[in-house]
């Protein structure tokens, strides 16, 4: 699998992040990068990318939720190894110390003592670059509250009956073949808000399973058409990728079953699929609405709180900028290339 999802996400409750292969038992080796700056750790990704494709390695890369033109972490499926960022704010530890994970720590190649210098400026933008996050995550949590009072009135008028035949129809359909890959699960977020505005690597999933499901669903209603269909999936032994929703990351939004080339969709507001389905179910004709006005509106507000939210994602960005052009002076840059280098070498050391 080769596609650039997310393994962090912004939400009201926070940044969402999912384990990745740390602490996965069949995983060689994940690197847990600590320490230095933002674009310290984003060097030493890039680095050991670079490196380890020009070996001939493929890589599977995700975004970092604040920024998505930039890095959060590689996959190395040939080598079973990965490199994640796991610093604030997605703070990750090793689950097997040594056995599987490992902490990096690049706080090394940061002169303190001449940075302690600008402690005063530091302080002040990297506090303003918190208080701006936090103004997103609240946001994002009133949009969100809004949504679920629509998604409760949708849910007492469901007919779950009519989705249930559709989705078993899908599974007769698609689902019968025997795989041979294991039938495993793999989590992803498709996307998130970002300081970019909201994000969805839909074409590059589309390019990974080009036949497509769409589930127009505005209120969270398949997904437990989504559960039964990575369940048929992976019972029939083919892996599958739970692509999670950023607010609520104990339901699936998106499923991929790369061995069969199918990935199934949710559309809605804020997150439409651009392309042309293969089948289009609409999820929202099998729910009545009584008072739509109000549901309109609640609409709307939920927008406007997401774009005050992608503004102050955008200010947390530019406040981190700064202090990351505060600390260049003081960042032994050759100094992460080297470790990068040396990790690189250490990898391939025991490609088979």
């Amino acid at each position: 699998m080769s596609a650039d999802f997310f393994l962090s996400a912004n939400s009201g409750d926070g940044v969402q992040t999912l384990s990745g292969p740390s602490g996965e038992r069949d995983w060689l080796d994940c690197m847990i990068v600590k320490g230095g700056t933002d674009g310290a750790r984003v060097l030493f990704l890039n680095a050991l990318r670079e490196t380890l494709t020009a070996a001939g390695e493929k890589a599977e890369t995700f975004s970092r939720p604040d920024d998505p033109e930039e890095l959060d972490g590689v996959l190395f499926p040939g080598l079973r190894c990965a490199v994640v960022d796991g610093a604030q704010p997605h703070p990750r530890e090793p689950r097997y110390p040594g056995a599987v994970d490992r902490i990096v720590d690049l706080s090394r190649f940061s002169d303190v003592t001449a940075a302690k210098e600008n402690r005063a400026e530091l302080m002040m933008t990297m506090d303003a670059a918190r208080a701006a996050q936090m103004r997103a995550f609240h946001s994002l949590k009133a949009a969100r509250q809004l949504e679920l009072e629509g998604e409760s009135a949708a849910q007492a008028h469901f007919d779950h009956a009519r989705l249930e035949r559709r989705t078993a129809g899908i599974i007769a359909r698609e689902l019968r073949k025997k795989g041979r890959e294991g039938g495993r699960y793999f989590e992803r977020f498709l996307g998130s808000a970002t300081s970019k505005g909201y994000v969805w690597r839909f074409e590059e999933a589309a390019a990974l399973c080009p036949k497509c499901y769409v589930f127009s669903d505005a209120f969270g209603l398949a997904a437990g058409s989504l559960e039964s269909l990575a369940a048929a999936a992976t019972a029939n032994g083919w892996n599958a990728v739970l692509l999670r929703c950023p607010e609520e990351p104990g339901r699936i939004e998106h499923l991929l079953v790369p061995g069969l080339g199918l990935a199934f969709f949710t559309s809605k507001p804020g997150m439409e699929f651009p392309g042309t389905p293969y089948r289009h179910i609409r999820v929202d004709a099998m729910t009545k609405i009584s008072n739509r006005a109000r549901l309109r509106f609640e609409q709307r507000l939920a927008k406007l709180l997401r774009d005050e939210a992608t503004v102050a994602l955008r200010d947390a960005r530019e406040e981190r900028r700064v202090a990351e052009e505060v600390l260049a002076p003081y960042i032994d840059t050759d100094g992460i290339r080297a470790l990068a280098a040396l990790e690189a070498g250490r990898l391939l050391s025991w490609r088979g």
